[in-house]
């Protein structure tokens, strides 16, 4: 009996059949052998189940005790790897870690839990996806990883974003936090856009000698109020001081040796690129 109820069809879990004393029965019809002492180590609810008296226990005919699950054996599978000392799953996507933490907060597997909070913060997650790696954190109660995320939503305009169901489970206060992130970053990065000395064309400002040495430039002007507006929507620096950005500054501005101001501006530009990055920029 006990052959049939092989873990082969999951290839990686064969090892832990030694010494199996329990199955797991689950949605779809598959069967996992595994051990109670490992199970109520990893689970605090399977702790609980194994100790209390059963009033209808399953048993298979050669003694083997089936506990009947109802989640399917995908996610049993990797959840398996993730107690068991073989390789861990390889979780390619958000729908798989936050179904995976949905399942172990339900039968408290605590590190589980932890082993995936890791797995949320990978920065092809954060990068991808960080308001919903955000708010699967808030979900779970994960602080630093909120924290994390939340700096990563900065290159995004959150108004625009499309409402996913796993913001649906966060609280109010935990989205407020966020748009009050991005309100006070964004008017203290419009508050640096402040003109420096030294920085000048002397083209664009006619006049005097003096005028022209020590004018605004018109490419500074253009660069302010787009610059304003960016930072409004998206309080980062990583687009207002892209060379695609200060290009389209350049030339807008209409005067012709106004590119070459903003090149020569460069020390000035990154001292004031570093002013609005040293902003804070977590909830």
């Amino acid at each position: 009996m006990i052959a049939s109820l092989s873990n082969s069809e999951s290839g990686i879990l064969q090892s832990i059949e030694r010494g199996a004393d329990i199955v797991l029965h689950t949605l779809d019809q598959r069967k996992f052998q595994a051990h109670k002492c490992i199970l109520s180590q990893a689970s605090s609810f399977f702790e609980s189940t194994f100790t209390l008296p059963q009033a209808d226990i399953t048993f298979l005919a050669d003694g083997l005790r089936v506990i009947h699950l109802n989640e399917p054996g995908t996610v049993w599978e990797s959840l398996l790897q993730l107690i068991y000392p073989v390789p861990d799953p390889e979780l390619t996507s958000l729908d798989q870690v936050v179904t995976l933490l949905a399942i172990a907060d339900k039968y408290e597997m605590d590190g589980v839990t932890d082993r995936l909070r890791h797995s949320l913060a990978a920065p092809a997650f954060l990068s991808s996806a960080p308001m919903r790696v955000y708010a699967i954190a808030a979900r779970f109660g994960f602080t630093e990883e909120a924290r994390l995320a939340s700096s990563h939503t900065l290159g995004m305009h959150i108004l625009d974003y499309d409402v996913c169901p796993d913001m649906r489970e966060i609280t109010v206060d935990m989205y407020h936090r966020l748009l009050q992130l991005h309100r006070r970053r964004g008017l203290a990065a419009r508050d640096k856009l402040v003109f420096g000395d030294g920085v000048r064309c002397v083209q664009c400002n006619p006049g005097s000698a003096l005028a022209a040495t020590f004018g605004t430039p018109r490419w500074w002007s253009v660069f302010k109020t787009r610059a304003a507006a960016e930072l409004a929507e998206r309080p980062t620096t990583a687009v207002v001081f892209s060379m695609k950005f200060l290009v389209e500054c350049a030339r807008e501005s209409r005067c012709p040796q106004c590119p070459g101001s903003v090149l020569e501006s460069y020390a000035f530009l990154e001292r004031l690129k570093a002013d609005i990055d040293s902003l804070p920029d977590t909830i």
